[in-house]
């Protein structure tokens, strides 16, 4: 008797998008390993110079910021990089942080991401690497060092474009709405689910989409969505820090930073809704109706506004929260013993002064 056995031609979609999200972390910290390994050796005083120069002026770093997230469309590429900059001393904890607030406010630009193609840009990166290997520059004392980091973005960058890639359908998949559709009646479970389902596809603004898109269909109201949208913003720290928990010394200040960020964010948009709700102050809700905006644009503004209140948020405790990430998280043996005492990058340029 013949055993007839189907083999399916294709694996289920959820099967599939939880591989693709997979495939994109593991390439994303072979990236953060590849980039901290090859910028370590190439950190000198030219390098500081530059990059000091950048985050000096806070309007550069304020485009940096902006830029930086809207591009990469992704909190955690830009605070994993800022790290790498932070341990080998490029730029201090004070100049990173401030870029992290920006960054999480440039992943609300939508338009600006469309307009660039990552996808390409990153094949490009990894191709132009290829040849570099193909041409031996990885064995020279000159351009080592850069091949190597150059590898590293190029992983890094494929790395989200995997876990985009991974997360996009999640916005027509049917079992994602049919998950999402109980946040209609209550708002403490679609909190919940904003963050279980941001975590999975590691994206805030792909699951405020998902309820722009619910909430465009009559599916959620403005209150509702809202839950959602906060649920995501707060898995958003929560994820930069189960990402970056084993980071060392001042690069894990800046994860512990963003969870602080986010958490103090979500808490004062929620007791402002709340206000609103139980005194009938005129406030966010009562704007929406004012202005006329459609449930879906409602929720797009409350993603922005929650961006907006988080750096508000923190503000006033900026240097409270800089001693506490400097005494919890002091810089490693590494980092300090690293740091030249008696040299200075004035000095370096004279090497009679030098020594």
């Amino acid at each position: 008797m013949r055993c007839r056995c189907s083999i399916p031609d294709s694996l289920p979609a959820h099967v599939e998008i939880l591989i693709t999200i997979f495939a994109g972390l593991g390439l994303f910290f072979t990236g953060i390993r590849l980039i901290g390994h090859n910028l370590k050796q190439m950190t000198g005083r030219r390098l500081r110079a530059l990059v000091g120069m950048a985050v000096a002026d806070n309007r550069l770093a304020t485009l940096y910021g902006l830029a930086a997230g809207a591009v990469m469309q992704s909190v955690n590429a830009v605070i994993f990089l800022l790290s790498t900059l932070v341990s080998t001393g490029v730029i201090t904890t004070r100049q990173a942080l401030p870029l992290i607030n920006w960054a999480n406010l440039g992943t609300s630009m939508i338009v600006l991401v469309a307009a660039v193609n990552l996808h390409l840009a990153v094949l490009m990166m990894v191709g132009l690497t290829g040849v570099a290997y193909y041409l031996r520059l990885d064995q020279s004392a000159r351009y080592r060092h850069l091949v190597g980091l150059l590898l590293g973005l190029g992983l890094l960058f494929l790395g989200i474009d995997f876990i985009k890639t991974g997360a996009a359908p999640l916005k027509y998949a049917g079992w994602m709405q049919d998950l999402l559709k109980p946040t209609a009646q209550s708002v403490s479970l679609g909190f919940l689910l904003g963050v279980a389902v941001t975590l999975v596809a590691q994206s805030s603004s792909t699951v405020s989409v998902v309820a722009m898109t619910l909430a465009a269909a009559g599916v959620l109201d403005v209150a509702h969505g809202s839950a959602v949208v906060m649920g995501a913003g707060l898995a958003s720290g929560i994820s930069a820090w189960l990402l970056g928990h084993n980071l060392p010394g001042s690069a894990r200040q800046l994860v512990v930073y963003q969870l602080i960020l986010k958490t103090s964010g979500v808490a004062a948009f929620s007791a402002l809704l709340m206000l609103e709700v139980f005194t009938g102050w005129p406030m966010l809700l009562a704007a929406c109706r004012v202005l006329g905006l459609s449930p879906a644009m409602a929720l797009a503004a409350v993603y922005v506004l929650l961006q907006i209140i988080s750096d508000l948020a923190v503000h006033p405790f900026h240097h409270a929260i800089e001693h506490f990430l400097a005494h919890r998280h002091p810089p490693t043996d590494e980092e300090v013993l690293g740091k030249p005492h008696f040299l200075t990058d004035q000095g370096l340029a004279e090497p009679e002064t030098a020594l």
